[in-house]
């Protein structure tokens, strides 16, 4: 009983020990994990550039960690982690913003990759604007990539202009 006391009050110690601040970078920090694998998977239905996530991403994690940061021991992670809460934000507002129009985009086919050992899914590779942009194809439709020279998206407008892509369809 006496014992259990004691690791009670040593419990409390350490928690005493340990800044508000600490937890606050601690909860920020994992958002900032899970907003990355966020960012990652909306970046993947979303027609936008990579320079424009990255410039995004840098700029927002060095505002954010100019903020917040105080010792530059720990500035490295603190801009790679509000980055990606500033990216995952971005999409999140693009998604939440977007209108259920749908509109159909007829572009032509680049590059065709099957899906192999080193890549995942099959992917067809397409010029956007001034950029380019690989788009997955599903199982289904792998049989008929060799012969396609468009892809017809199926998209919604985002809500700060970036398509999201909802369906594709390889045409001759």
């Amino acid at each position: 009983m006496a014992s259990r006391r004691r690791r009670k009050r040593t419990v409390k110690r350490i928690f005493k020990k340990i800044k508000a601040i600490w937890i606050v970078k601690g909860i920020l920090y994992i958002l900032g994990i899970m907003s990355f694998f966020y960012s990652q998977r909306q970046f993947e239905v979303t027609i936008i550039s990579l320079s424009t996530v990255l410039t995004i991403g840098i700029v927002g994690g060095i505002l954010v960690s100019l903020i917040l940061e105080r010792t530059i021991k720990y500035y490295l992670f603190s801009v790679i982690f509000f980055g990606s809460l500033c990216t995952a934000a971005f999409f999140w507002v693009n998604k939440e913003l977007s209108s259920n129009n749908e509109v159909k985009l007829k572009q032509r086919i680049l590059y065709k990759a099957l899906a192999s050992a080193t890549i995942e899914h099959s992917k067809v590779t397409i010029s956007f604007d001034s950029f380019t942009k690989d788009i997955p194809i599903s199982s289904d439709q792998e049989f008929s990539i060799a012969p396609a020279s468009f892809i017809i998206l199926t998209v919604h407008p985002g809500g700060l202009g970036h398509y999201i892509i909802i369906s594709s369809e390889l045409k001759k």
